[in-house]
């Protein structure tokens, strides 16, 4: 049986055809698309499945709440000026199913695929074997979910956490939220922890340095951050506020089975220093630091990691069409 996954983001849209193979898929084609090139996801279906068998399950991983209706499932992205609807995607595409899932329901049913070396302790904590799992990814948004064992493996709950209001601690976090709130009728976690947020960072404190380059682009940001400047404040103080929401996300979900960051910034950002800056903005909630402490944080460096989880889901489902007596 032939398989299809995406994982749909406000940057990249991955996309992998595969043949069943088990719980690991035989990857057959794999190709990214800038996903703001496009209008709507149906044109990238259609190039990436010109000349390719049509695949009979379709697990599309899209960043945002999955709404379920009667005529099939439908999502607004929250990052993309798209509205997909499983239905219409199968009718116009020419798969049998399509399954929509939250994005980062896709990473943590990938977090258990992916080898060794693609995961890199940060704090060692004391894990607690099929303890909750807690996953948070910041990118062209802020994902969060949590995992919990459940007949024998980890099931995932999809949730809109990285949407919360952002909360200051410090005189200059303050001032931040001040300015930005000037400027739109809330502050969230992820108009901070994300891509853009270390945007809106960087021009923040770019005004209290006079001649700062205009700087829009967050590779550009953190390629300056090894000098003394505003690229290295706002790399700084993006690490404390992504440190400080993980810690949140802890201290809301206690996942003693640990903590694991996804998604594009971490793995170019928390190395040496930086890595050790996030785990103090952690735990620096007192009077829990001792529990935080025992926390165990894992950064996750593959970059495909959703598109491994909807691999996975589309392999379950497949399956389950199978006992499933016509």
């Amino acid at each position: 049986m032939i398989l299809l996954a995406a994982d749909i983001g406000g940057t990249h849209s991955r996309l992998a055809l595969a043949r069943e193979a088990g719980d690991q898929p035989h990857i057959l084609r794999q190709r990214d698309y800038p996903s703001t090139h496009y209008d709507d996801l149906l044109p990238i279906l259609q190039d990436f499945l010109r000349d390719q068998p049509r695949p009979a399950v379709a697990v599309l991983a899209v960043a945002g709440p999955i709404e379920y209706r009667d005529e099939g499932q439908r999502v607004a992205l929250t990052n993309l000026p798209w509205t997909l609807h499983s239905q219409q995607l199968q009718k116009h595409s020419g798969i049998t199913r399509v399954c929509l899932i939250n994005d980062f329901e896709a990473v943590g049913h990938g977090i258990d695929a992916l080898p060794t070396d693609a995961l890199e302790t940060l704090q060692q904590g004391q894990p607690r074997a099929r303890g909750l799992r807690a996953l948070i990814g910041a990118g062209t948004g802020l994902g969060q979910s949590l995992m919990y064992w459940c007949d024998g493996g980890y099931q995932v709950h999809a949730t809109e956490g990285g949407h919360a209001d952002f909360a200051p601690a410090d005189d200059t976090q303050c001032a931040l939220w001040q300015d930005l709130r000037r400027q739109q009728a809330r502050v969230s976690w992820e108009h901070l922890v994300s891509g853009p947020g270390l945007v809106r960072i960087y021009r923040f404190l770019a005004r209290t340095h006079p001649g700062a380059p205009v700087l829009d682009d967050p590779a550009a940001i953190t390629a300056q951050a090894d000098a003394p400047g505003p690229a290295r404040q706002a790399v700084e103080l993006f690490v404390d506020l992504y440190g400080a929401q993980a810690g949140n996300l802890a201290l809301s979900s206690h996942p003693e089975g640990g903590l694991f960051i996804a998604g594009g910034i971490a793995p170019k950002l928390l190395r040496g220093a930086l890595g050790q800056r996030f785990v103090q903005s952690f735990i620096a909630k007192s009077p829990m630091q001792a529990l935080l402490r025992n926390i165990p944080i894992t950064l996750v460096r593959e970059q495909t990691t959703g598109l491994l989880g909807a691999l996975r889901v589309a392999a379950r489902i497949a399956k389950e069409q199978k006992r499933t007596p016509p």
